[in-house]
């Protein structure tokens, strides 16, 4: 498996993540992109982990626990995205701040990620 399909769905993700927080601050919810955010990134970081982890991780090995660190910031971001979806509702305030916490962890392990296939030749 190369890094290019990986890297784009996870990109798009990002994108897509940065234009519904954009929507979010100007007070517009739009659920079907919040829906197709969150499978981009779930699709996303499924096939990162088959890169790393799976039967033809050529390579993969080589950067060290970059990789696995890149892996681990997706997997809080997608559990702080559901938490936040999930607490929208009831509680607004720390909705707010798992949002916060879930576009910072997911900018911090797109730019580890980028950088970790950088490396790879």
């Amino acid at each position: 498996m190369t890094a290019i399909p990986v890297l784009a769905l996870i990109t798009a993700a990002v994108g897509l993540g940065l234009f519904v927080g954009l929507l979010y601050l100007r007070h517009v919810r739009r659920p079907v992109l919040i829906a197709f955010h969150f499978l981009l990134g779930a699709i996303g970081t499924e096939g990162f982990v088959q890169f790393l982890h799976g039967p033809s991780s050529r390579g993969a090995n080589r950067a060290g626990a970059f990789g696995d660190l890149a892996l681990v910031l997706f997997i809080a971001t997608l559990l702080s995205g559901l938490i936040a979806s999930l607490l929208v509702r009831g509680a607004p305030r720390s909705s707010k701040f798992v949002l916060a916490t879930h576009a910072g962890v997911g900018l911090v392990g797109f730019g580890i990620l980028v950088t970790w296939f950088a490396t790879l030749q």
